[in-house]
């Protein structure tokens, strides 16, 4: 328990610190030129979610215990991962399909598939 809250405050911190570094980067960037005061309320809103975040889901733990929060959570979770997972397959299904068919337009029926007649001829004899 004690590693798990270990990775849980190293993690958070490199959070922290990619937030800060996101920062700057906002101020110094000419096409979205954000000011100080914007990075600022940016931050202010970054911290208060974190905030309010972490007091809902102590609340939400404690009223429906760790392990059912947990299980919950994870659920949902590989739900969500295996819809984006068959979202991903139909899209390159969709791209691939897309390809063999601009590359099956520019040829000839014939030299695609065979007719039906030949077919039929070839399997029977």
């Amino acid at each position: 328990m004690l590693f798990a809250l270990g990775i849980t405050w190293i993690l958070d911190g490199l959070e922290v610190n990619l937030a800060g570094a996101l920062s700057g980067a906002l101020e110094a960037s000419p096409s979205p030129h954000f000011s100080d005061r914007d990075v600022a309320v940016a931050a202010s809103i970054y911290l208060a979610g974190a905030v309010c975040g972490a007091f809902f889901f102590g609340w939400l733990t404690d009223r429906l215990g760790r392990k059912r929060l947990l299980i919950g959570t994870g659920e949902r979770s590989a739900i969500a991962g295996g819809y984006a997972f068959g979202a991903a397959l139909m899209l390159g299904a969709a791209l691939v399909e897309c390809v063999i068919g601009v590359d099956a337009e520019r040829r000839a029926l014939g030299d695609i598939a065979l007719p039906l007649s030949a077919v039929g001829t070839t399997a029977n004899g």
